[in-house]
């Protein structure tokens, strides 16, 4: 279930049925050679072997994952432009993507700047 959020309850059960290491279903056990085998892919039988995305279908991948966009305000609250993602932004003004998140959480202002906000859909 993508974006589930268990309940503190729920959390604190599955904490304490499994605080004790003797409890965990795999406690003591060892994967088999065969099923070790099964489990991995390595070399040419991975699917991936030797193959690269082009960009155009990064670019695909990355439209299709990027779910908040994001707007490049000035100082007096105009929008400056509009990105698809966090790495578009970090991207053009050559900073971390994790540098934009922290400055679209906190509200400060981006390079002296610039303020960054979601859009509104």
């Amino acid at each position: 279930m993508l974006g589930y959020k268990h309940t503190r309850e729920a959390i604190k059960k599955m904490t304490l049925r499994l605080a004790d290491k003797s409890k965990h279903p795999m406690y003591g056990k060892k994967h088999k050679a065969d099923a070790k085998k099964a489990i991995s892919k390595p070399g040419s039988l991975n699917p991936m072997f030797n193959k690269t995305h082009k960009i155009d279908y990064k670019q695909k991948i990355s439209a299709a994952i990027s779910k908040t966009p994001l707007g490049l305000y000035d100082l007096n609250n105009n929008l400056i432009k509009s990105f698809k993602n966090q790495v578009e932004i970090a991207t053009e003004y050559g900073v971390f993507k994790g540098t934009v998140g922290r400055y679209l959480k906190s509200g400060k202002i981006l390079l002296g700047k610039y303020y960054i906000r979601k859009l509104d859909n």
